[in-house]
C-alpha cells in the first residue's frame, strides 16, 4: 500500500507536469495559428500587389506595342521622305526648260546664287517666286524637277542640317520655305516634327513608367524576401513544434504504460484483499464453531481468577489437546 500511495503521488506529479506541457503547447499553438493567419493576410496582400503589378505590366506592354506601332509608322514616313530626298539627287537629269529665266536663273549652281536669290525673297514678293518654283516643279516627278531648282553639284554638296561634311540647306529658309509651300514635302516634315514631338512625349511617360515598374520590383523583390525569411521562420518553429509534439506523445505513451501497470498493480491487489477477506470470513468461521463446541462441553474446574502458583500449575496440567476450546470459551 505504501509503495501504491508512491507510485500514485509520482503519478500525480507527472500528469500535472504534462498539464502544464499542454498547456505551453497551447499557448505555442495559439502563437503559431496567429503567426499562420498572419502569413496568409500578407500572402494575399502580396497576391494582391502581383495582380496589380501584373496589370500594370500589361497595360505597359500594350503602350510599347504601340508605340512600336507609331515608330513603324513613322519609320516608313522617313524612308519615304528620305527617298524623295534622295531621288532628289538621283534623277535630276534632263536639260532645264527653255524659258526665259527669272532674275536668278535656276538651276542654282553656286552658294553665292543661292545667297542671292535667299536675299531677294520677301514677304511681298515670296508668291512670285513660290509660283515659279511651282512651274518648275509642277514639270514632273519631285525626283526628277527638284534637279531645275539646284544643279548636281548643290544637290551633292548640301543636305537639310549639314550632316556629314555637307553644307546646311536651312542657312536658306526661304527658299527651303517656298520649296516646301509647293509639294506635300513640307506637310510630310510638319506631321512628322508633331509625330516626334508626340512620341518624345510617350516615351517620356513610357520610361517614368518604367522607372515606377521598377521601383514596385524592387519593393516588391524586399517584400518577397521578408515574407521568404517569415516564412522559413515558420517551418522552423513548425518543425520545433512537431518535435515537441513527438517528446510530448512520447512522454503520454509512457504515462499510459505506467497508467496500465497501475491499474494491474491494483488489480493484483484487489485479488489480495479478496482473498484476505475470504480468509478472514473462515477464520470467523472457525473461531464461531469452536466457540459453539466449547459452550457444549462442561467447563473444566478452575476458579478464576487464579491466585497462586499452584492454581496456574493446576491448569496447567488440565489443559489438554482435547478441552483447549473449553477454556478459550471461558476466558473469552
Amino acid at each position: 500500500m505504501s509503495n501504491l500511495v508512491a507510485v500514485n503521488n509520482d503519478l500525480a506529479k507527472e500528469v500535472e507536469d504534462l498539464r502544464v506541457k499542454m498547456s505551453n503547447m497551447v499557448a505555442v499553438n495559439n502563437d503559431l495559428a496567429k503567426e499562420n493567419e498572419d502569413l496568409r493576410v500578407k500572402m494575399r496582400n502580396m497576391v494582391a500587389v502581383n495582380n496589380d503589378l501584373a496589370k500594370e505590366n500589361e497595360d505597359l506592354r500594350v503602350k510599347l506595342s504601340n508605340v512600336v506601332a507609331d515608330i513603324t509608322e513613322l519609320r516608313e514616313k522617313v524612308d519615304s521622305i528620305a527617298a524623295d530626298q534622295g531621288a532628289i539627287k538621283e534623277v535630276l537629269t534632263e536639260a532645264a526648260d527653255q524659258r526665259q529665266a527669272p532674275e536668278t536663273p535656276f538651276p542654282l549652281k553656286s552658294p553665292a546664287e543661292m545667297r542671292h536669290l535667299e536675299s531677294t525673297i520677301t514677304p511681298d514678293n515670296q508668291r512670285s517666286h513660290v509660283t515659279e518654283m511651282s512651274r518648275i516643279l509642277g514639270q514632273a516627278h519631285l525626283r526628277r524637277s527638284i534637279r531645275k531648282v539646284f544643279s548636281d553639284e548643290m544637290i551633292d554638296a548640301h543636305n537639310m542640317d549639314g550632316t556629314r561634311g555637307k553644307s546646311r540647306l536651312r542657312n536658306y529658309p526661304r527658299i527651303i520655305e517656298c520649296l516646301l509651300v509647293n509639294n506635300d514635302l513640307g506637310k510630310d516634315i510638319e506631321d512628322l516634327r508633331v509625330k516626334m514631338s508626340n512620341l518624345v512625349a510617350v516615351n517620356n511617360d513610357l520610361a517614368k513608367e518604367v522607372e515606377d515598374l521598377r521601383v514596385k520590383m524592387s519593393n516588391m523583390v524586399a517584400v518577397n524576401n521578408d515574407l521568404a525569411k517569415e516564412n522559413e521562420d515558420l517551418r522552423v518553429k513548425m518543425r520545433n513544434m512537431v518535435a515537441v509534439n513527438n517528446d510530448l506523445a512520447k512522454e503520454v505513451e509512457d504515462l499510459r504504460v505506467k497508467m496500465n501497470n497501475i491499474v494491474a498493480d491494483m488489480a493484483e491487489l484487489r485479488e489480495k484483499v479478496d482473498s484476505i477477506a475470504a480468509d478472514q470470513v473462515d477464520i470467523k468461521e472457525v473461531l464461531k464453531t469452536i466457540a459453539e463446541a466449547v459452550v457444549e462441553r462442561p467447563a473444566p474446574e478452575t476458579s478464576y481468577p487464579l491466585k497462586s502458583l499452584a492454581d496456574m500449575r493446576h491448569l496447567e496440567s488440565t489443559i489438554t489437546p482435547d478441552n483447549p476450546g473449553s477454556h478459550v470459551s471461558i476466558i473469552i
